[in-house]
Order: structure tokens, then C-alpha cells, then sequence
């Protein structure tokens, strides 16, 4: 009884110094907490993404790609799609950049 009674006493004493510590611990749980959320969060919606969109392993960029060379690709790929990107200006007053995709069968790396 007696111990718990100086521990309030002391508490009461360095209240200043008690009220900073365990205010120093609050905020540094806080910030564990909200950065281990966030990493979950993270890695939900980027997994749902990918899965969404069906997101391309990788790509080849190229002007021209010639049928011998889409035979080379498909030897060693599960599935590939033809895209053809075109940058180009809107012929407005403000002169708005578009740019154009053209898809083959939008199975792969599908808009979201």
C-alpha cells in the first residue's frame, strides 16, 4: 500500500516530466502505427491494381517491329499485344497534346 502511495506521490511531484513521457510514447506508437498501416494499404491497392488491369511483366518499344521479330516474342512469352501510342496536337486555339492509344485486343495493361 505504501509503495503505491509514493508512486502517486512521485507522479504527482513530476507531473510535468510524466505527462512529456508518456506523451513522447503516445505520439511514437502513433506514428508506428499510421506507417504500418500505410504500408498495408500500400500493398492492397497496388496488388488490386495490377490484378485489375492485368499489368504487363515488361515491354518492347520499337517504330517498326517486323513479323519474324513478333514470332522471336511470342517464343518466349505467354501472351503479348500489339499498341501503337501517338502524340500528337489538337488543332484548338489552345493547342491541347493528345495522345492517341491504339489496341489490339486491351487484354493486357487494360486502361483503368
Amino acid at each position: 500500500m505504501s509503495l503505491s502511495k509514493k508512486m502517486l506521490r512521485d507522479i504527482k511531484i513530476n507531473k510535468t516530466q510524466f505527462i512529456s513521457i508518456f506523451l513522447m510514447a503516445f505520439l511514437g506508437i502513433f506514428a508506428f502505427c499510421g506507417v504500418c498501416s500505410e504500408y498495408y494499404g500500400l500493398e492492397q491497392t497496388s496488388s488490386d491494381f495490377y490484378t485489375d488491369t492485368n499489368l504487363a511483366d515488361g515491354w518492347i518499344y520499337n517504330t517498326t517491329i517486323t513479323d519474324d521479330a513478333i514470332d522471336e516474342i511470342n517464343n518466349f512469352t505467354t501472351n503479348s499485344e500489339k499498341q501503337l501510342v501517338v502524340q500528337s496536337v489538337a488543332n484548338f486555339s489552345n493547342d491541347p497534346d493528345i495522345t492517341l492509344h491504339f489496341v489490339e485486343d486491351n487484354e493486357i495493361s487494360k486502361f483503368y
